[in-house]
């Protein structure tokens, strides 16, 4: 391993962007090797917080085209003030997060049915009239860490893949889908 020390977000700018932030969308708010170890400072503190209030989740990944760098981002979990057309994002009125992650649940598992590709974020706001596609992603992210998904292929150079937890279906890559 390399010499790559931690690198870390301020916290008075990362807090301001974090209020911004969409449900589902993220922020970098360190970079460095895989683990951080235990460094401990106040952009690490605020990102703890936010993790214990249960407004945000975190993961890593690694820098694109960087073999020994990596990304820290924390997700927003929790509504903010995002809000297109007046409609905030947490959904229409009378509509709760459960019922649309049932809904996209219910879209991506005709998905797998019929072995079509992923739709985008984009396609599944417009296809299930969701406020934008961030609340989409969101909605994917949360069927995700509670198990009723599993992300086979990451979007990077095509459409994700993801198996239907229930039924063992998967939608098609873009080899399969042609």
């Amino acid at each position: 391993m390399s010499g790559t020390l931690p690198q870390f977000a301020d916290p008075a700018q990362l807090a301001a962007a974090f209020e911004r932030l969409a449900p589902g969308a993220s922020l970098v708010w360190a970079t460095g090797p895989s683990s951080l170890g235990t460094a401990r400072n106040a952009t690490r503190a605020l990102v703890d917080t936010w993790i214990a209030e249960k407004r945000a989740t975190c993961a890593h990944g690694r820098e694109p085209g960087q073999s020994d760098r990596w990304l820290f981002r924390v997700y927003r979990t929790e509504p903010g003030p995002f809000r297109r057309n007046g409609i905030s994002a947490t959904g229409k009125a009378g509509r709760d997060k459960r019922e649309d992650q049932n809904r996209v649940l219910g879209l991506l598992a005709d998905c797998a049915r019929r072995g079509t590709e992923c739709p985008t974020n984009e396609a599944i706001a417009e296809a299930l009239d969701l406020p934008t596609p961030w609340r989409a992603r969101y909605l994917v992210q949360r069927l995700e860490a509670e198990g009723e998904i599993r992300l086979i292929e990451p979007a990077r150079f095509g459409p994700r893949v993801i198996e239907i937890a229930s039924s063992g279906l998967r939608t098609a890559s873009v080899e399969t889908a042609r």
